[in-house]
């Protein structure tokens, strides 16, 4: 089993209805939703159902499938993992950032994704990621940085 914790941007209305609706994917065996921290956490089997799919229905459930909403996620890798910042120098906006940890959420790799972003400071914003160093090389961290820096 593989687990997903998801931290999205809000919860509104997420009750037990969101929990019955995931469980009824083919593949997810668990899921449990923490309020005060926005954090939905899935436990499911990698080969029956795909992250994209997890993260598709949530936001659909929740209402956020039209506008980027996931403000981090962990993908719960334990093994070979490296720590690395990555700059964005000019952040446009927010929906932006939240768009640039969706497409790190589809990275093959990556395990973990965060920032220090807050309303008042888009210079220098920092996206701090977890990575699987088998598989992506220094090299190409530093090739997504400069795609996520001309995003």
């Amino acid at each position: 089993m593989k687990a997903l914790t998801l931290k999205v941007e809000h919860l509104y209305g997420i009750d037990k209805e969101f929990n019955i609706y995931m469980l009824n994917f083919n593949g997810i065996e668990e899921v449990n939703v923490d309020q005060g921290t926005l954090d939905i956490y899935i436990k499911y089997d990698e080969n029956k159902i795909s992250i994209n799919r997890i993260k598709l229905e949530t936001m659909l459930f929740l209402g956020l499938n039209t506008i980027p909403s996931l403000l981090a996620f962990d993908k719960h890798y334990k093994e070979h993992l490296e720590d690395d910042v990555v700059i964005i120098n000019n952040l446009c906006c927010e929906y932006c950032l939240k768009g640039m940890i969706e497409e790190l959420l589809m990275t093959e790799g990556i395990s973990k994704a965060s920032s220090d972003y807050d309303y008042m400071n888009n210079k220098n914003v920092k996206i701090y990621i977890s990575y699987d160093k088998r598989i992506i090389t220094k090299e190409q961290l530093n090739e997504l940085e400069k795609n996520l820096n001309e995003y």
